[in-house]
């Protein structure tokens, strides 16, 4: 599900910063980055829901691994806006 829903934003991304211009380019890199600590949060989601109950500490790292993604998706627009502003 999470692919599906990065994977036209990251797309589009990339062809602009291909075809326009190129400050798209690390906005692209941060969206899949981003992509990768939401994975990660969904493969700790998993192991946990396995468990009977999950500790604090795996709440709080997946809680840490959806506040890296945002922050990344909030650094590729200012990175942007930057750029372009």
């Amino acid at each position: 599900m999470w692919i599906a829903t990065f994977t036209p934003i990251c797309t589009g991304l990339l062809i602009t910063g291909l075809a326009f211009h190129w400050a798209f380019l690390p906005a692209a890199a941060l969206w899949i980055a981003a992509l990768g600590c939401v994975l990660r949060m969904e493969s700790l989601d998993h192991q946990t829901r396995s468990a009977a109950e999950a500790t604090p500490w795996q709440q709080l790292t997946k809680a840490g691994w959806l506040l890296l993604a945002i922050a990344l998706i909030t650094a590729s627009a200012v990175a942007v806006n930057a750029t372009l502003g």
